[in-house]
């Protein structure tokens, strides 16, 4: 079943942010270890203000009501997260301006592609994929935070991150599967 899921979501309607972002990948893997928990934390703040926002604009146009409440706790758990990043990110110097500009250039084409599908008014199919990719790429990050960080505070985000996110996952899995 969970081979299955992840086929669905490889070829769901969302294949943007993670799978087709080498700049992305490639600024965590290049990024100095004296730099990486900034460089980290600012694709993740930015990633995390985009998706709060997708979802706070689709909010409106999602008529299941399974996936509208899933929706609104998206929103309310990137809020939480949104705050300890700010907070760590304040006791590392502030954001890293490329980093966010990365992450901006990246997720245009997530933005892009839930456009198209609302303008179909296809929401509650479109949404969902996207949302599955942008979890993969939040859960991506995490971890090469947990391979790379020697900062505490920094690994047990990248560990709550990493498990928020695999649970999301799950969930629109079984959404886009049928399992409403």
């Amino acid at each position: 079943m969970r081979r299955l899921a992840l086929l669905l979501a490889l070829f769901s309607p969302g294949w943007a942010c993670g799978f087709q972002a080498p700049k992305i990948w490639a600024m965590l893997w290049e990024t100095p270890a004296a730099r990486f928990d900034r460089t980290f934390l600012s694709l993740m703040q930015n990633h995390y203000e985009q998706t709060k926002g997708m979802g706070e604009r689709f909010l409106s146009q999602i008529s299941d009501p399974k996936l509208k409440s899933w929706t609104q706790i998206l929103i309310n758990d990137h809020k939480t997260v949104l705050k300890e990043i700010q907070v760590e990110l304040s006791s590392l110097g502030g954001t890293d301006a490329k980093a966010v500009e990365v992450m901006k250039s990246e997720m245009t084409l997530d933005w892009e592609g839930l456009q198209t599908g609302a303008r179909e008014g296809k929401a509650n199919e479109t949404y969902p994929g996207w949302m599955v990719t942008n979890g993969f790429s939040a859960i991506g990050m995490a971890q090469q935070a947990l391979e790379r960080t020697k900062n505490p505070k920094v690994r047990e985000l990248a560990r709550q991150i990493v498990a928020a996110e695999s649970n999301r996952v799950e969930q629109l899995q079984i959404y886009l599967m049928g399992g409403r």
